[in-house]
């Protein structure tokens, strides 16, 4: 009878680190997942005040809608480069944000 406790326990232990092998694997996946994404956003959103600073630069002349258009193929194409998959809307609302903060700096500027 004692053999047999002994086969279970050890049958137990052998299972109990498959599963837990197998909730680590899974929660190591989920994590990379998530930084991946993050850091993608984050660049995304790095390069997309870059590009609103390029296209304030090299379009001048351009009208606002036009200059946003520009700034989106501008963006995807690099994200594409990159390897980042961004829709165009996610591109689009990084963008404004990042105008938003090119207006602040310049009406801070003005002011002083």
């Amino acid at each position: 009878m004692e053999w047999m406790k002994e086969i279970l326990f050890e049958m137990i232990f052998a299972l109990l680190g498959v599963v837990l092998t197998g909730v680590a694997t899974w929660l190591g996946t989920l994590a990379g997942k998530l930084w991946r994404e993050k850091a993608a956003d984050e660049w995304v959103q790095n390069f997309a005040g870059i590009c609103v600073q390029a296209v304030e630069q090299m379009y001048r002349d351009r009208n606002g809608e036009e200059k946003l258009c520009l700034a989106i193929e501008m963006c995807e194409n690099f994200a594409k480069a990159k390897g980042v998959s961004v829709s165009s809307d996610q591109i689009r609302v990084f963008l404004e944000s990042a105008l938003a903060e090119l207006k602040d700096a310049f009406c801070k500027e003005a002011k002083k």
